[in-house]
């Protein structure tokens, strides 16, 4: 029996690899056809078959690979490029396959847990929503931009397995994590130096600031936190380092208040479950970090540029305590909420749907705006999803910290995998802050990133209670 699901899985992966492989090459064919390239075509496959079927032997693989070159698409904007076509060719490919091989060769189900079933059930939940986006008068392009968003979290559930299989594939998906992160930090930093270089008077040289997936930078920089205190090698610790610097630079020059004190929030987290040695090793880190971060925009940006622009990331700071009454674009979302509740008290139920807009005067516009997007991110989750749709996300939201803090409190998890749990812990706490002044379920960076660290921690947990239940088992 053994031997034969073997079989079966083997030639699933065959299957797999082949349909992602086909259909790339079509769409490639596609786009490139009149052209000399498309003569090259097969030469491609040929040369790439190999690297793709050693990729597609292992689940694993390909999830790092779609993490990593997640980097490709990681922007707001409108329309889709070639590379996103590509890249959602690849994912929901991959997906598909997957979710079928489950349904028809896998023995274990897709649901193992009690956060599983929230989570899939809000998937369902929300993919029968559509239903309601049409009835409201949904805007056709918005409700599938909005509903892909929501619908990239299956990838929580091959993520949950890969990291439940061993602790060495879990670290090699956050070393991709690490990876993807760094990438669009120097993105980032690239777009800022640009700004800097353009700025024409010296208040938009102190406030110049780069808010583009932050939301994958800041798990980045606990994962890259976590890696760093659990690698043994002094070389590797320094290597880690480095990169990880990069993500906490990225998140500086944000310049968002709230991913600021999420941050903070989320090491205050990994302070609390992380073992007493540790402890000294992460302010130490802190200090280093901080320093190396000074000297290094000191370098690049000179005496003068750094006074200014370390001025303007203090006021930013300090006007934390003030903000919600003197910040125009903060205020205007008290209008924003205020608009959006009451409308969503109409259907409080079921909700509107995907890409159905509501109006409320816009103190930044200094007009009747209309928009679909809510910035406070549990009453966007109720405006779209009504009750049905909020109890079923919080449970899983909930239930992804309750689950991993309990696990690390009571030891369930042991020392080598506790940096999964406590990754899933401290991101999702810093996530239920943040989701007071922006919205973290609505845009597909978010999403990912969730389903990632949600993913790291349930299969963490999966995999101690499999080995358990196996000890337990007689002779």
């Amino acid at each position: 029996m053994a031997a034969g699901a073997h079989i079966l899985r083997r030639g699933a992966d065959v299957i797999l690899v082949a349909g992602l492989a086909t259909g790339l090459l079509v769409i490639l064919a596609g786009i490139v056809v009149g052209s000399p390239l498309v003569s090259l075509l097969p030469l491609a496959a040929v040369a790439v078959a190999p690297v793709a079927v050693w990729i597609g032997s292992r689940d694993h693989r390909i999830l790092v690979l779609l993490v990593v070159s997640f980097a490709a698409v990681a922007r707001y904007g409108e329309g889709f490029d070639l590379e996103e076509v590509v890249y959602a060719a690849a994912l929901w490919g991959f997906l598909g396959f997957w979710f079928l091989r489950k349904l028809t060769v896998d023995i274990h189900g897709i649901v193992r847990s009690k956060v599983d079933l929230f989570l899939f059930l809000y998937l369902v939940y929300s993919a029968f929503s559509l239903s309601f986006s049409v009835l409201n008068g949904a805007e056709a392009a918005t409700m599938i931009s909005e509903f892909y968003a929501v619908a990239v979290m299956l990838i929580y559930f091959p993520l949950r397995d890969a990291f439940a299989e061993s602790p060495e594939r879990g670290r090699q998906l956050l070393y991709a994590l690490l990876a993807l992160a760094a990438i669009i930090a120097l993105r980032n930093f690239w777009w800022y130096a640009t700004r800097l270089n353009s700025a024409e008077h010296l208040w938009q040289l102190a406030t110049g600031r780069v808010v583009m997936n932050e939301h994958i930078l800041l798990p980045a920089a606990i994962a890259g936190l976590l890696l760093y205190l659990n690698v043994p090698r002094a070389r590797s610790k320094i290597a880690v380092f480095t990169v990880a610097v990069l993500p906490v630079a990225g998140i500086i020059i944000g310049q968002s208040r709230a991913l600021w004190l999420s941050f903070l929030l989320a090491l205050f987290v990994v302070f609390i479950f992380v073992q007493r040695v540790h402890k000294t090793t992460i302010m130490r880190a802190g200090v280093v970090g901080v320093v190396s971060l000074g000297i290094a925009a000191y370098a690049l940006l000179g005496g003068e540029l750094f006074t200014l622009v370390g001025a303007g990331l203090v006021d930013r700071f300090f006007s934390l305590g003030t903000a919600a009454t003197e910040d125009v674009s903060l205020v205007n979302r008290f209008n924003e909420m205020r608009a959006a509740f009451a409308a969503a008290m109409n259907v409080p139920i079921t909700g509107y749907g995907f890409g159905v807009p509501y109006k409320y005067y816009s103190m930044v516009y200094k007009a009747t705006h209309e928009t679909t997007f809510v910035h406070h991110g549990y009453l966007g989750l109720f405006y779209r999803h009504g009750l049905i749709g909020l109890v079923l996300f919080g449970g899983f939201f909930i239930g992804t910290i309750y689950t991993n803090a309990k696990a690390l409190l009571t030891k369930a998890v042991p020392a080598n995998e506790r940096m999964f749990a406590i990754l899933a812990a401290a991101v999702f706490t810093s996530i239920a802050l943040s989701a007071n002044s922006e919205s973290p379920f609505g845009a597909t960076d978010k999403t990912l990133m969730m389903a990632f660290v949600a993913a790291a921690g349930a299969g963490t947990l999966q995999r101690q209670r499999r080995l358990n239940s196996s000890d337990k088992t007689p002779l």
